[in-house]
């Protein structure tokens, strides 16, 4: 491990970014590209979530539907079958 801490602080020491295009160079009067990007990620982040979870949301009230069919169907076929009266095989008389 401590091999590679010493490799990654060397490669981290050589990265050089161009003048003017550093964090510490952000200037909140001049530069408005970088503040409204931010909240434009934030905002797109937000929508997609909320896209997502509408989109679950839409799924899952389509198949509660589905399951409340199968369900209420499943109930009148079990009290249909209850409710029917006993065939009565001897109403001709004896064979």
């Amino acid at each position: 491990m401590a091999n590679d801490k010493a490799v990654a602080h060397e490669l981290l020491s050589d990265l050089a970014y161009n003048a003017g295009k550093r964090y510490e160079d952000f200037s909140a009067s001049t530069d408005r590209i970088a503040e409204y990007g931010l909240l434009a990620l934030v905002g797109g982040v937000a929508a997609k979530k909320l896209g997502l979870l509408a989109l679950a949301g839409a799924f899952v009230l389509k198949f509660a539907k589905i399951i409340i069919f199968a369900v209420v169907g499943f109930g009148a076929a079990v009290m249909n079958f209850f409710r029917r009266k006993p065939r009565n095989d001897n109403a001709g008389g004896p064979a």
